[in-house]
């Protein structure tokens, strides 16, 4: 019981955390973090978040860290088996703890380990001396067995999901989740047990017994003293019989609080507060590549180092930082105290050198002696780095300027005047050049040369001049609307960190990018300091000096990455894939679609009615009114009301996810229609009533974002609107397509691949039976029942091809039995069987696979035919969903990604051939395998020959490419063009 001459009235906070519980929560509540060194790092970014999290929180006066120590402790003395069960920490995590105890001494943390004892013991006996001193106390840990210390003036802080998602324990919340005071856990788990320790307890005594027990006789000690009041004749006879083990578990169980620490004093309360040393926190942050974190830290400040504590004697460390976060869900009976943080694991962080910045030379070029002293700057540079001011996006903005970098800090600035507002005039070009296209509505541009000096087009225009940009696709889409056509980009730095580092969660902008590879500061503006500065006049100043430092930046950032891209074999993709794609994307940008906003409008007015007609029906069969669109409400009707069978549960409740959903669906009525009403609702809103307000009055057209750095596998993706993701094979989807029409005098051409993928699964496994299938002519899907049921190809029946079908797509993403017995139907025995037979027939499959994902291991990473990687940091993870989850990845990027490299390969053949051929014939649009074109009537069998002879050459491969053309008025209604193979072809 506690000790109720401690209850003083606290007067300053004292903190203190379980460090072994919290980085070893973070290792696992944070995917496999890794630098481009290699060194694992996301227990320590995720310890460091907490760390900040407690400062803003908590405010603490005094913070101390506690630590376990090596093996043994006195209670691995006293009971040998002791945690004896658990397995050794990841050397993933070892190799972390030198890196977290340097964080702390840049927080000017403490750090305490008494030999013999563990953490908790230490934490214990200062939250001891906490309370005698008058301290309140906040105990911070991911082991509940630390609610056992919570008495007046002291909580626990506990860590639920991953590590800054906590709860906090005082008695009354302890009582609440166990019915027991906290000084009665320790009894708890003498009776019941504990596995995570291995704690023996009394057999057949588990939580509500013990519970009841202690409601009943408080203590061990007592019920052993009154067994006799005992009911029931079992416990009875078993708690007499165990009383030896009960005591050792009730002192195994027991968290001391009188651990010698002569050595540590806590400060006096009147004592200055606690104060991190941010300087050193943040030369850290920055060290460390910590991006996102820096911008948690406050600005400078007073700094303190905090005059209590002792550290073991362990070496120092250095570490570096992630560059991605994903929180993850983890067991909550994980536990973090078995291992030592200080041990020596051998690894030690690569840093890279330190970064020189040289000093900033920045110059106007706003006279003509400027313009001719960057003009011969510029033209004897190596390389120069370019930055446009802009005010606003790609599509609409003004270029207000221009920034060059040609080395050494010296950057060149060039004013350009506003340009006038444009009418909507066509654009009367010459054909023949990569924008070449007279006869389709453009988004209007003012006149180049009355905004834009002579010198600034000319260097622009170029060949002989090599440029270095940050997203070039959009630098040479303003330039374009201004009628400049950037020549000569050699380098891109956005582009070059999505090649090393696909799938970066945050994106690739130009200030996190030149940070993490140059060092480089640049100014991010949230809307109180974009308004405050134009309020004050000074936006325009601030804005044309970031690019200026932005041009420097590019220029310091591309000479980082260069040799990394080299030692990746990533520059012929950059080279010969990235960037001359860049240049056919802005066109495509500011071509647009031409919208039959009609269309939309009977669209939304029929889905309307449908949606209110679901309704109807869900709301009969529910028996009341409800928001269909609530997860709480949907929750209370199909699981507490209509009793349907819940299969997940999750924090609010039990799952209305759309796998859950999907299973329910063939047995109960109601579900099936709230899908209807979600896939109904979500269509109407994306792309029924959101698309006409994205056409723009001046083109009539809606201009789709195509991204060219977002898909980790290399795939373009499409926002505002995602032109990607309308259903292909349903009714909707068909509807929405015909609502993008030819314009006046052209027709919609459509050059689809067909069954790239398989395809290219047959090349990369080079299985003799898929080669000879698609060698054959045969239907593959038919082939492939053929061979898996071992029947001829003429008894295939449809549903047999149809599972055959399921099972080829399954196999390339790497869908588990669970979800293919899902998709067809079936059970997952039949499920299991059906793709064991395929892999008995298609053994070059099974070996494919598994060299991919044993190289993937190997390497942490993989790369498609012409050599994209893809890093797969979660493939040696001990975590089975992490490693199941990048398995498949490892499996499917080499398809996919060599799918998404030959479709630009394809891109830029298409581009090519359309300026040599001089047709009037503009692309419009890539979506997943197929390229959409817009196209005068009299060309299309042109085209049609010559797309299909670009696409189906676009990469050679053992199994021949296949291209299906076809053409309509809308996007909808395109059929196969017929004659096209009269075209002679040389």
């Amino acid at each position: 019981m506690p000790d109720a001459t401690l209850a003083l009235e606290p007067t300053k906070k004292l903190v203190l955390i379980d460090g072994n519980s919290l980085l070893y929560r973070g290792f696992f509540a944070m995917r496999a973090l890794t630098t481009s060194a290699g060194q694992h790092t996301n227990a320590v970014y995720s310890f460091t978040m907490m760390l900040l999290t407690l400062l803003g929180e908590q405010k603490p006066d005094v913070i101390v860290c506690a630590w376990d120590t090596s093996k043994p402790t006195f209670r691995h003395v006293e009971f040998k088996e002791y945690k004896g069960q658990r397995p050794p920490p990841p050397p993933e995590l070892s190799e972390q703890g030198p890196i977290a105890r340097e964080m702390l001494t840049a927080f000017n943390v403490p750090m305490v380990a008494a030999p013999g004892f563990e953490a908790d013991d230490v934490i214990g006996t200062l939250t001891r001396r906490g309370r005698e001193q008058g301290y309140e106390v906040v105990i911070v840990t991911g082991d509940l067995d630390a609610l056992q210390l919570v008495e007046p003036g002291v909580r626990v802080l506990t860590t639920v999901r991953g590590v800054t998602d906590t709860v906090l324990y005082d008695d009354e919340a302890v009582f609440n989740r166990y019915g027991l005071r906290p000084y009665q856990l320790t009894d708890y788990r003498a009776l019941k047990g504990d596995t995570s320790d291995n704690i023996p307890g009394v057999p057949g005594i588990g939580e509500k017994t013990a519970t009841l027990l202690l409601q009943q006789f408080e203590t061990v000690e007592k019920l052993l003293e009154r067994t006799d009041e005992i009911k029931q004749p079992k416990l009875k006879a078993a708690i007499p019989e165990a009383r030896d083990q009960i005591i050792l578990s009730k002192r195994l169980a027991t968290i001391l609080r009188d651990v010698p620490l002569d050595d540590i004093d806590l400060p006096p309360l009147d004592a200055a507060p606690h104060a991190p040393d941010w300087p050193s926190v943040r030369a850290l942050f920055d060290r460390l590549e910590f991006r996102t974190l820096l911008r948690r830290i406050p600005e400078g400040g007073p700094t303190r180092p905090v005059a209590v504590g002792v550290s073991p004697a362990r070496p120092e460390s250095s570490s570096v930082a992630p560059t991605d976060t994903s929180a993850a869900c983890v067991a909550a009976d994980l536990e973090a105290d078995d291992y030592d943080p200080f041990a020596d694991s051998g690894a030690e962080a690569a840093l890279a050198p330190p970064v020189v910045v040289p000093p900033f030379d920045f110059r106007d070029a706003d006279s003509p002696e400027g313009l001719r002293a960057m003009d011969d700057a510029v033209r004897n540079a190596y390389r120069v780095g370019l930055r446009l001011h802009t005010d606003d996006g790609v599509l609409d903005s003004r270029l207000l300027g221009v920034a060059f970098a040609v080395g050494d800090g010296t950057a060149f600035y060039v004013p350009v005047a506003p340009p006038a507002p444009a009418d909507s005039a066509l654009s009367d070009e010459p054909s023949g050049g990569l924008f070449a296209s007279p006869h389709a509505t453009r988004i209007p541009a003012p006149e180049p040369h009355d905004a834009l000096p002579p010198t600034l087009i000319a260097l622009l225009e170029d060949a002989g001049v090599p440029k270095v940009t940050h997203d070039a696709k959009s630098d040479i889409a303003v330039l374009e609307r201004y009628g400049v056509r950037l020549a000569r980009v050699v380098f891109d730095t956005e582009l070059a960190a999505y090649l090393l580092n696909a799938g970066r969660r945050a994106g690739y902008p130009l200030p996190d990018i030149a940070a993490d590879y140059a060092g480089r500061t640049l100014a991010t503006l949230d809307k109180k300091e974009r308004k405050s500065l134009d309020e004050g006049g000074q936006a325009f100043a601030h804005d044309k000096e970031q690019a200026l430092r932005g041009a420097e930046a590019i220029l310091a950032t591309m000479r980082a990455q260069e040799p990394r891209m080299a030692a990746d074999d990533l520059m012929e993709v950059l080279d010969k894939l990235e960037l001359p794609v860049a240049p056919i994307l802005a066109e495509m940008e500011l071509a647009g679609l031409a919208v039959d906003v009609g269309v939309l409008k009977r669209m939304s007015d029929e889905m309307s009615a449908k949606i209110i007609e679901l309704e109807r029906e869900i709301f009969a069969i529910a028996g009341e009114e409800f928001s269909i669109g609530s997860v709480k409400q949907l929750q209370e009707i199909l699981f507490e009301k209509l009793k349907l069978p819940a299969t997940k549960k999750t924090k609010t409740g039990y799952s209305t996810g759309a796998d859950v959903l999907e299973e329910l669906a063939p047995d109960y009525p109601i579900v099936s229609l709230i899908m209807q009403h979600r896939e109904l609702s979500k269509l109407k809103g994306t792309y029924a009533d959101a698309m006409p307000a994205l056409v723009r009055p001046d083109t009539h057209r809606i201009h789709t974002s195509l991204n060219q750095t977002v898909a980790a596998t290399g795939r373009l993706s499409s926002s505002n609107p995602n032109l990607q993701n309308i259903p292909i094979r349903t009714a909707i989807g068909r509807e929405i397509r015909r609502a993008f029409i030819a314009a006046p005098g052209t027709v919609l051409v459509s050059a689809d691949y067909s069954q790239i993928e398989l395809r290219l699964f047959a090349h990369v496994s080079g299985d003799a039976e898929l080669v000879a299938a698609f060698s054959s002519g045969e239907d593959i899907h038919k082939y492939t029942a053929a061979r898996i049921h071992g029947v001829p190809v003429d008894e295939v029946t449809s549903e047999m091809r149809r599972a055959a079908k399921t099972v080829n797509y399954a196999v390339i993403y790497g869908i588990s039995e669970f979800a293919l017995a899902r998709l067809l139907g079936i059970s997952f025995g039949a499920a299991k069987e059906l793709k064991s037979s395929y892999f008995a027939r298609f053994p070059g499959v099974r070996r494919f696979l598994d060299e991919t994902i044993a190289f993937a291991r190997a390497n942490g990473y993989v790369k498609t035919l012409l050599g994209r990687r893809r890093q797969i940091p979660d493939i040696n993870s001990r975590v089975f969903q992490f490693r199941q989850a990048a398995e498949r990845a490892a499996a499917n990027m080499p398809i996919q990604g060599s799918s998404a490299d030959i479709m630009k390969l394809a891109m830029i053949s298409v581009s090519q051939m359309l300026q040599r051929e001089r047709l009037k014939t503009r692309l419009l649009l890539q979506v997943h395998d197929e390229l959409l074109f817009e196209t005068p009537p009299d060309e299309v069998n042109t085209l049609a020959a010559r797309v299909r002879e670009c696409m189906m050459g676009a990469y050679p491969l053992s199994v021949a490419l296949e291209v299906e053309v076809k053409t309509g008025a809308t996007w909808a209604d395109v059929t196969p063009v017929e004659d096209f193979d009269t075209i002679p072809l040389e």
